[in-house]
């Protein structure tokens, strides 16, 4: 009965956070600004800021919540191939994502907190890459550990399979997923503004899950069986 509340939940907080910013992307210029007796033009945006925010996840999460659950009672049930697992590698792939990216959250944390308006932060080039590329690395092993770990505690039969198809996806995925972030915050002039930040995780977030999902239902090859998501 909570599975179909809980997944509307999860979609309706989603749509709520990225639909709140949906009209803010910058079309048009500013030229209020002067400096020196010359104009500069500006992108101004405007937002919703770290609480708004998080009410307006939570808000979503209820009323996608309520729909579930007037559904459940109308008689909508999700009917999938059983044992699939989804979730659960889903999960387990974005948790060893998050946790091998570990370094690039350490150095974003220290930059952002030490800045002041006015200033900026330099890394070298070289160093930069590199972080960039062992970061990589360790969230690449990580997801496939995770997600071949968590099959073969349940019990899976293709948890090897899984963790191999992972292993050939994900680098198309995290490219794509790259690519989809970027474009997001360009979208936003990369601002670091709340709904940017949130945004682009998001978007990055859900090409991966998108990922993950692909992998498993290659490696099930379409015959697992009969039990739900998660």
């Amino acid at each position: 009965m909570w599975r179909l509340p809980l997944w509307f939940a999860v979609f309706g907080s989603l749509i709520a956070v990225l639909g709140s910013g949906f009209g803010d992307i910058g079309f048009k210029r500013s030229s209020t600004d002067t400096c020196d007796g010359a104009t500069s033009f500006t992108v101004r945006y405007y937002g919703p800021s770290w609480g708004q925010l998080l009410t307006i996840a939570v808000v979503g999460a209820v009323l996608g919540a309520l729909i579930g659950g007037a559904a459940h009672l109308a008689g909508v049930r999700m009917t999938t191939a059983g044992g699939n697992r989804v979730g659960r590698v889903v999960t387990a792939g974005l948790l060893g994502v998050v946790l091998g990216l570990i370094p690039v959250w350490v150095l974003l944390a220290d930059a952002l907190t030490g800045m002041q308006a006015g200033y900026s932060v330099a890394v070298e080039t070289v160093s930069l890459l590199t972080l960039y590329a062992v970061s990589a690395v360790l969230a690449y092993g990580a997801a496939l550990l995770f997600v071949w770990s968590i099959l073969r505690v349940t019990g899976d039969e293709v948890a090897r399979r899984t963790a191999r198809r992972v292993a050939f996806l994900l680098p198309v995925g995290g490219i794509a997923a790259t690519a989809s972030g970027v474009g997001t915050a360009w979208l936003y002039d990369f601002s670091t503004r709340p709904y940017t930040v949130v945004a682009s995780v998001l978007v990055v977030a859900l090409v991966l899950s998108a990922t993950f999902t692909a992998a498993r239902i290659w490696a099930l090859g379409g015959n697992g069986p009969a039990e739900s998501l998660g």
